[in-house]
């Protein structure tokens, strides 16, 4: 996720975007204004383990026991997207308000991007015999890679599109896993 961020940011500055993107800073999250930045990392693992100990420790398994891996994923991804929206109407908190505070389209790219991202955490998943370690690392990578960046509309719309081709790649190279037959 790392390099897929500063790419995104490098393709944005061919087209006019600022180079302050690569400047690291602090997340928004009112929840983490007084925290050290090396205690972010640990936070967003505790986090991202909560989350997804439910979600592929449980979830997955139990929609891909009856539906093939592409039908979990949209289903997964959809469900994934309302469970966000209550952050987005915590006052001075979580990032997504933050995104709210943007405007609409960053919180259209937000949502839009949950769907890629959910294909990448469950293949991963998956490919690494159901292991919830990896998809924890993924989650809190990812998080913190969008949170160190200060990413302009136009980067993240770029990371949005490279995102869904790299989901697309990786079902295309993958259909027997993503459309097995029940």
């Amino acid at each position: 996720m790392p390099c897929i961020v500063l790419f995104a940011i490098t393709i944005s500055l061919l087209f006019g975007s600022s180079s302050n993107q690569f400047v690291l800073s602090i997340p928004s999250d009112q929840a983490l204004k007084s925290i050290t930045f090396l205690a972010i990392p640990i936070i967003a693992l505790l986090s991202c383990s909560l989350e997804e100990i439910g979600w592929r420790g449980y979830g997955i398994d139990s929609l891909n026991s009856t539906l093939n891996l592409w039908k979990t994923s949209i289903i997964f991804a959809s469900i994934w997207s309302l469970w966000h929206i209550p952050a987005f109407f915590i006052k001075n908190g979580y990032f997504q308000q933050a995104l709210l505070n943007l405007g609409f389209v960053h919180v259209i790219v937000y949502f839009a991007s949950l769907f890629p991202i959910t294909f990448l955490i469950n293949w991963l998943y998956i490919k690494n015999n159901r292991s919830i370690i990896i998809a924890i690392l993924f989650h809190t990578i990812m998080n913190v890679s969008y949170g160190l960046f200060q990413l302009e509309l136009f980067t993240k719309i770029i990371l949005m599109v490279l995102l869904y081709l790299i989901a697309s790649i990786i079902v295309i190279t993958n259909k027997s896993l993503f459309f097995k037959i029940y």
